[in-house]
């Protein structure tokens, strides 16, 4: 057995400690661990209890950073294993974190899907098939995937994603515009037949205002 001789505040860290057994740096801990556990100066401790203590603080370390990483977006199941994983955490310290993110309903590839649909159709509109294969890379279920894409209105995305590149069309004729548009919309996944019902409504649109002006 140990004692813990002294609890002191890390220089460059103001949310650990370090933690002096018998005179001598033993491990360092969050400083809410320290609470969580009773930990104070004059506790006699044993080896087992220190391995505790150390497997805590690597779990919870796990899932700050976790937490982090959904704090700047929604992200799959997958994806924060791959993330934390580049972070050097060990395996079971992510499957841990993973668990817990679960039963808090902050990590959810469902959940995670819709957003990132919702996402795109606001931001850079794209095809049912690009999405499915984004989704697919974030590791998402087949699934979970069909579900989610199969909402989206591949019409109005195309429409959507099209308008943005149509300010940079104007003066063209129409065989140029409708090349443009429609190779630009194929790129993003739309099939044919939508970049075709979508570059004629555009074109006409376009008409309709410059006819106005």
């Amino acid at each position: 057995m140990s004692i813990i001789t002294s609890i002191e505040p890390q220089k460059h860290g103001e949310k650990r400690v370090n933690v002096f057994l018998d005179g001598k740096f033993a491990f360092s801990l969050l400083k809410k661990l320290v609470g969580q556990m009773h930990l104070v100066e004059g506790l006699e401790i044993s080896p087992g209890q220190v391995e505790t203590y150390s497997r805590l603080d690597s779990l919870s370390n796990c899932l700050a950073a976790a937490e982090r990483l959904l704090s700047y977006r929604p992200r799959s199941e997958a994806e924060m294993r791959s993330r934390l994983t580049r972070l050097n955490y060990e395996k079971e310290f992510i499957e841990q974190a993973v668990i817990r993110l679960k039963e808090m309903g902050l990590l959810d590839d469902a959940s995670f899907a819709r957003y990132w649909v919702e996402n795109r159709a606001s931001f850079s509109p794209r095809s049912r098939q690009l999405l499915s294969a984004e989704l697919r890379h974030k590791g998402v279920d087949t699934e979970i995937i069909r579900e989610v894409v199969s909402s989206a209105d591949e019409s109005e995305d195309a429409y959507r994603a099209a308008q943005k590149k149509v300010k940079t069309l104007h003066g063209y004729d129409y065989q140029t515009f409708r090349r443009k548009l429609m190779s630009y919309l194929q790129r993003r996944g739309f099939g044919y037949g939508i970049t075709k019902e979508v570059t004629e409504r555009l074109w006409h649109e376009l008409q309709a205002r410059e006819f106005t002006f």
